[in-house]
């Protein structure tokens, strides 16, 4: 029921990209955070719907929430995807305010409860599934992640 009509915005060819990206675009909007999206995702992807949207679904979400956390109003998420039936490749970068801090295996700890955030390290097992690249790291007052996945 909180997924918006997908008929009038259209971010990608992709149906499930589309609809994950729309949701969260949603979600920015209710923090006033500027969401920009520039995808190119053809629907052909060999990828299983379910990996994508927990793939997307946590990493936009921890963009959303640290967006939010914010006390100052430049807040910005910037999501850039290409994929099609042999790759997907996507960044995530959003601004943020508070310290990131890891643990001595150099997994994110998370803001949001105690203990190690599953939203990353999720994602990572997923590229791990498809022999791609993760990356995630503070750069300034931007908090960057990028993937790469082989279909």
């Amino acid at each position: 029921d909180s997924i918006p009509d997908t008929d009038h915005i259209r971010f990608c060819e992709n149906q499930t990209v589309n609809t994950i990206l729309l949701y969260f675009a949603t979600q920015a909007k209710k923090h006033e955070i500027d969401f920009e999206v520039q995808v190119v995702i053809s629907q052909d992807m060999h990828l299983e719907e379910h990996h994508i949207s927990v793939l997307l679904g946590n990493l936009l979400e921890n963009a959303v929430d640290a967006c939010a956390a914010q006390q100052s109003k430049e807040r910005r998420i910037v999501v850039k995807g290409k994929g099609d039936s042999h790759s997907l490749i996507f960044t995530i970068d959003n601004t943020f305010e508070n310290e990131i801090k890891k643990n001595k295996k150099g997994e994110f700890i998370t803001t949001k409860r105690t203990g190690n955030g599953i939203g990353v390290n999720s994602a990572q097992k997923i590229v791990e599934r498809y022999n791609g690249f993760f990356s995630a790291d503070a750069k300034r007052d931007m908090f960057c992640v990028s993937f790469m996945l082989n279909l």
